[in-house]
């Protein structure tokens, strides 16, 4: 390579990463026509969004996922299948979308085990899911299963400040709260469940037969039904009937 040849090569190199540095500092503000692509994604039981966007899952025969956004910046939005997790997030992870419309929807066969939000957008399941069994929040977004679920077991934790909400009836419940979000079980009737929390966060369920709590934050345990009660509470939360 020639010296000529080697300084534009050079100039464009350090352009192209001024642009990213750019995109990463300032962001990119969403104009334009808001536009729905389907991406090529299958194969996945579970679904982790780390951005903004809203995400509505729901079933059918088979994979089916369409997004929704900006013309300019829809390209930004990242969905990967990693593990049989799909994983939806920025790309780059630096960029900043201002102004995002982003909504994402699923459709998806009757698999889903598990739905993770560590970003600001909600997760809502419009849709029942015989697998599914565990939800993690992270974030400032909800995780919402608006249809009633008939589950063996459902493992629930909250880190973040949005919260969980599920209805239905599920064998086994375990929850935990670190956070400030509330885990709302009050219409998912359990059979026995187990709820911890060293959060702020208030914990809602529906037990028959047993009901182990701890608390040792300043969030809540309230529940329905009149379970067989072991509890361990130092912190300044309560245990009481809803």
């Amino acid at each position: 390579m020639n010296k000529k040849n080697l300084f534009k090569f050079v100039v464009s190199l350090l352009f192209s990463f001024s642009l990213a540095a750019c995109v990463g500092m300032f962001g990119v503000t969403g104009t334009g026509d808001i536009i729905t692509e389907i991406r090529p994604v299958s194969n996945f039981k579970s679904i982790d969004l780390l951005t903004s966007a809203d995400v509505e899952i729901v079933k059918g025969d088979s994979f089916k996922v369409e997004v929704s956004d900006y013309e300019n910046i829809i390209q930004y939005i990242s969905l990967k299948v990693v593990a049989r997790n799909l994983v939806i997030s920025v790309s780059p992870i630096t960029t900043l979308l201002v102004n995002s419309k982003a909504k994402i929807m699923i459709t998806m066969p009757d698999s889903l085990s598990s739905v993770s939000n560590a970003g600001s957008g909600n997760v809502v399941l419009n849709s029942s899911f015989k697998d599914l069994e565990l939800f993690i929040n992270t974030g400032s977004g909800d995780i919402i299963a608006s249809k009633d679920l008939n589950i063996k077991k459902m493992n629930a934790s909250i880190l973040g400040s949005g919260n969980i909400t599920a209805k239905g009836t599920a064998e086994t419940l375990t929850t935990l709260i670190s956070g400030s979000g509330d885990i709302d079980f009050s219409n998912l009737i359990s059979n026995t469940a187990d709820c911890t929390t060293t959060g702020s966060g208030n914990t809602y369920v529906n037990v028959i037969n047993t009901l182990k709590a701890k608390i040792s934050g300043s969030g809540n345990i309230e529940y329905e039904g009149s379970p067989v009660i072991t509890a361990t509470t130092p912190g300044s939360g309560t245990l009481k009937p809803l």
